[in-house]
């Protein structure tokens, strides 16, 4: 029995990108739209109330997107991820209803890591700092913004925070991997399966890394294409204030739609591999 491989499910991913941007055109397009909107809203990074307001407004669109995805994946005429793409990929039926409550729960599961994480570490410092092992940091007084943790990760804190952050990462990396088939578990499947993905994943952990990596790989490359032409545009003079920041904004939209088909389409084939490895062990097992 052939096992599921990397360069499959990469190219199953692939190969999810063409027909997802002709029969999904309008959900990806609106998607599309969303991330850019949301990213030059006013005040869209200057506290963390606005940016999780503006991340919930995206929660539909990327939710539609996902589902209309999840079916030509699967194939239209899979009862349970019920029926076909519908017009331009929008529609709203119980996959999108599955999907969002898979999606809040993988939120709430990464956000309680990492809640329990700084919890444990704050502990530890606060101890250490105590017993004098650590010297004592004023923590700041401010808002956390780049430039003030810039300026801790450069102070004494610096080697204590990389050794907090570096197994946290981790950790978080790894449970997303784990969890990476939840999605098409669940759109196969008709019920949301979040915790049984954790199972799912055993003996595929490298093709789900090969496609969160390709993944990755596509939204670090548009972001920097993005950084690039805001760059110039800004030495050039053509442009300025929220306009200057367009196409670094258009540029990660276009990453991120390209980069949904390939990780919809590579967990979609990674999870039909795993299920049917499953029957075919159970008909052995019968047999």
């Amino acid at each position: 029995m052939a096992e599921v491989s990397a360069s499959d499910a990469v190219g199953a991913g692939l190969r999810l990108v063409g027909p997802g941007l002709r029969q999904a055109n309008i959900a990806l397009g609106l998607l599309g739209a969303a991330l850019v909107l949301t990213e030059l809203a006013p005040g869209a990074q200057d506290n963390l109330a606005n940016t999780l307001l503006l991340a919930l407004i995206r929660v539909p669109f990327i939710v539609i997107a996902t589902a209309a995805l999840l079916r030509l994946a699967l194939g239209a005429g899979a009862a349970a991820n019920g029926g076909s793409a519908g017009p331009g990929g929008l529609q709203w039926h119980g996959l999108e209803g599955r999907v969002l409550a898979v999606q809040a729960l993988l939120f709430l599961t990464y956000v309680s890591i990492g809640v329990v994480w700084i919890i444990v570490a704050s502990i530890g410092v606060g101890v250490l700092m105590s017993n004098g092992t650590i010297p004592k940091v004023e923590p700041p007084t401010g808002p956390m913004t780049p430039e003030t943790a810039a300026a801790l990760m450069q102070g004494p804190m610096g080697p204590i925070m990389l050794a907090i952050l570096a197994p946290a990462l981790i950790v978080i990396v790894l449970v997303v991997l784990k969890l990476s088939l939840a999605l098409p578990a669940t759109a196969a499947d008709g019920e949301v399966k979040v915790l049984r993905a954790w199972r799912l994943s055993r003996g595929v952990l490298w093709p789900i890394f090969a496609v969160s990596l390709l993944t990755f790989a596509i939204s670090v490359a548009f972001a920097a294409l993005g950084v690039t032409l805001t760059g110039v545009l800004t030495a050039a003079g053509a442009g300025g204030g929220e306009a200057s920041l367009l196409p670094q904004a258009a540029a990660q939209a276009v990453g991120a739609i390209i980069g949904l088909p390939v990780s919809i389409g590579g967990y979609v084939h990674i999870y039909m591999g795993v299920r049917r490895r499953g029957l075919t062990q159970v008909r052995d097992a019968a047999g």
